[in-house]
């Protein structure tokens, strides 16, 4: 894609910023993805620190979070915050563009 570029208002899409009790920290860097049956989500970065600041031990792993979209095209995570267990697609749930 090429711009103009506009950044989002409700920036960041995810973040554990402002949560340092999260068992999951340093979200962020994610792709956009679609499935065949027409769900998005993100596929982003985190790591599990072993203390509340303690060192990361397993590296960064990837987790999902599934994704709507804002009537004006926006695209949001359930909470905007990184989660052990993702939401199931399901009435009312759907997470389709």
């Amino acid at each position: 894609m090429t711009g103009p570029y506009e950044r989002d208002p409700a920036y960041p899409l995810i973040t554990a910023r402002h949560h340092p009790d999260l068992p999951l920290q340093k979200a962020g860097h994610g792709s956009l993805v679609d499935t065949p049956g027409g769900l998005s989500y993100l596929a982003y970065l985190v790591a599990r620190p072993h203390t509340r600041h303690g060192p990361c031990v397993l590296g960064r792993e990837t987790a999902p979070a599934p994704v709507t979209w804002t009537p004006d095209g926006w695209p949001r995570t359930p909470t905007g915050l990184p989660a052990l267990e993702i939401p199931a697609p399901g009435p009312g749930r759907a997470h389709r563009r």
